[in-house]
Parts: C-alpha cells; sequence; structure tokens
C-alpha cells in the first residue's frame, strides 16, 4: 500500500472487486477447492521397515569401514585403492541416513536434509568409481 499515487494499489483493487464479485467468482470455483488437509498418522509398517533397513545398511557400511581400516595394508586392498573404497562408503552412508531420514515426520529440516543427504550420497558414491573406470580406460587405450 501506499505505493501508487493516486491510491489505487493493484492488490487493493483487485481484492476489492473479488469481494464485491464473490458471488460470480463462486461459480468457477470447483467443487473441493479449498481442499482441506487431513494429517494421518505418517508412521506405518513401511515407514518402520524403511527406517530398520537404513539402520542396518548403516551398520554394515560402519562395519565394511572397519574392516577397510584393519586391513588397508594387505594387497588386495592396496590395489583396490582405499581411498575410493572409503569414498564410497562415506557416499553410501550418507545414502541410508538420507533413506532413514525420509522415514521421519516431515518438517522442513528432514525434507531438507534428506535431499541433500541422497544427492551428495550418490554423488559420493558414483564418482570414485567413474573416476576409476575412467583411469583404467586411459590405461588400457595408451598401451595399444
Amino acid at each position: 500500500r501506499g505505493v501508487d499515487k493516486g491510491g489505487y494499489d493493484l492488490r487493493d483493487a483487485v481484492c476489492s472487486w473479488a469481494y464485491d464479485h464473490v458471488d460470480d467468482l463462486s461459480r468457477y470455483i470447483p467443487d473441493g477447492y479449498t481442499r482441506v488437509i487431513v494429517r494421518s498418522s505418517f508412521q506405518s509398517i513401511f515407514t518402520r521397515a524403511t527406517a530398520i533397513i537404513a539402520a542396518l545398511v548403516c551398520v554394515a557400511i560402519g562395519l565394511t569401514e572397519f574392516y577397510t581400516k584393519k586391513y588397508r595394508e594387505t594387497k588386495p586392498m592396496k590395489r583396490a585403492q582405499v581411498t575410493f573404497l572409503e569414498l564410497n562408503l562415506f557416499g553410501f552412508l550418507l545414502l541410508a541416513l538420507g533413506a532413514g531420514l525420509i522415514t521421519a515426520d516431515p518438517t522442513l529440516g528432514t525434507c531438507t536434509a534428506s535431499s541433500w543427504l541422497v544427492n551428495v550420497g550418490y554423488t559420493l558414491s558414483l564418482t570414485p568409481l567413474l573416476v576409476k573406470i575412467y583411469a583404467i580406460n586411459l590405461i588400457s587405450h595408451k598401451s595399444r
């Protein structure tokens, strides 16, 4: 308000017109509009099962990380490049945490965090693999 020097702000004009012609406008509004949001329980058997699976995956990733650190000096682990394995595991951990957050009650924080965790998790789990494949392709093409 107070923007238009003539005193006819657009919002005020539209709202006044809509208030004066509400009977005419109601013919064009579909049935069921404005919808009433009915909140139901977000917790179901599927959400709980997803949370349990996400927790089990986090435990499995933790155990895998433990054994990766424990056997990092062995020949197969050195050849597999432990840094790439750890990046993959960290990415999969973020994915599992994101899946666990999706099962929580939806709030702005849980929705934002789950989206970020899933996207960053996919990036960290797939990028090392793609870099490793690229390096192998370079080596194989240069050997020809």
